[in-house]
């Protein structure tokens, strides 16, 4: 307790506390990067004597992307988890979900389809050896879709016969890849769609949709630049153990009548799923949540999002009756 006096008997040793005001949360990690840098020039070293505190997880990334870039890169450990559905990886699979439980007989809408294949880990599958090819490609193929058909719905086979697009498309590539033809670019396509697509959509037990899923992200990560992002491996392993996990389990043999029940089932156990970020304890600086600071000693602590609606947060009631009926018990 730094407000009580020591066995000596000397006078309490109060904490020196500055308040930093910040517009938004890149404005406080711009002022935690300030302060840091400072006491890097002051010589002060940086070590587990300082610990950053995260109470709210969302502000993990830009500190380590703006403030934690300034010290070597094992010079500070990370002991708190951070949302698994918040993760680049599970947006890209929430994408193809999505895709999937929006089509209609097999037919999807331009605006989910082109959300799906625009995203990085889907427009970065390298054709051949090349990703540049692959983004040009399915950029032309979002002008031919929103030229065209920007509200209609379509099937998927429907796409790969559009023997008038390959051969625009084709045009437009062999300048940069002379192995970009009519056939090559519609066997690309068609690859992606089964892959990723088809794949998700096979109705089948809770098992079987768990390991296709697996299989979607692997096929992605093996034939992308994903893996190239940074954290991405660490994303994909945490969410292959979840799915494996879902494929042994109890309920594996479980069905739906449509992949929606699938996907609501694993949304929900996403929002509980945390990535640990595996370190070095008392050594270096000391990123941490709330609860893993209980019961240390710091000489030197920031905290940041100090905001009525984080510290202590905002009172959240279960609903479960109406707010007339609350009103009428004395509850409101």
């Amino acid at each position: 307790d730094v407000c009580s006096s020591d066995l000596a008997g000397r006078p309490p040793l109060l904490p020196d506390v500055h308040f930093y005001h910040a517009p938004d949360s890149h404005g406080q990690v711009s002022a935690l990067a300030a302060v840091l840098d400072n006491l890097l020039k002051r010589g002060v070293p940086a070590d587990e004597r300082i610990a950053i505190v995260l109470p709210s997880p969302e502000t993990l990334f830009p500190v380590i992307h703006f403030a934690l870039s300034l010290l070597p890169g094992d010079s500070y450990n990370i002991a708190l988890g951070y949302p698994l559905e918040r993760t680049p990886v599970v947006g890209f699979l929430g994408g193809a979900m999505d895709l999937v439980a929006s089509m209609v007989n097999g037919k999807c809408s331009t605006r989910e389809y082109l959300r799906f294949v625009l995203h990085p880990y889907i427009k970065n599958i390298r054709f051949g050896r090349r990703s540049d090819v692959s983004r040009m490609f399915f950029h032309a193929l979002e002008d031919r879709l929103v030229g065209s058909r920007p509200n209609a719905l379509f099937s998927l086979e429907e796409l790969e016969a559009d023997d008038d697009f390959f051969g625009a498309a084709s045009d437009l590539l062999l300048t940069v890849d002379d192995q970009a033809t009519p056939a090559r670019l519609k066997e690309f396509l068609t690859a992606v769609h089964t892959n990723t697509v088809r794949r998700l959509a096979k109705v089948g037990s809770l098992g079987e949709f768990a390991a296709n899923a697996a299989g979607v992200l692997r096929s992605v990560f093996d034939q992308s630049t994903a893996n190239l992002h940074p954290f991405s491996q660490r994303y994909l392993e945490q969410l292959l153990e979840l799915l494996t996990g879902i494929a042994s389990s109890l309920l594996a043999s479980r069905t739906f009548a449509d992949p929606a029940g699938c996907f609501s089932f694993l949304r929900s156990l996403l929002s509980n799923e945390a990535v640990p970020f595996p370190g070095t304890p008392l050594h270096g600086v000391q990123v941490l949540g709330l609860i893993e600071t209980r019961n240390l000693t710091f000489d030197t602590v920031f905290v940041l999002d100090a905001t009525d609606d984080v510290l202590p947060g905002a009172r959240r009631e279960g609903m479960f009756l109406t707010e007339p009926v609350r009103q009428m018990l004395g509850m409101a």
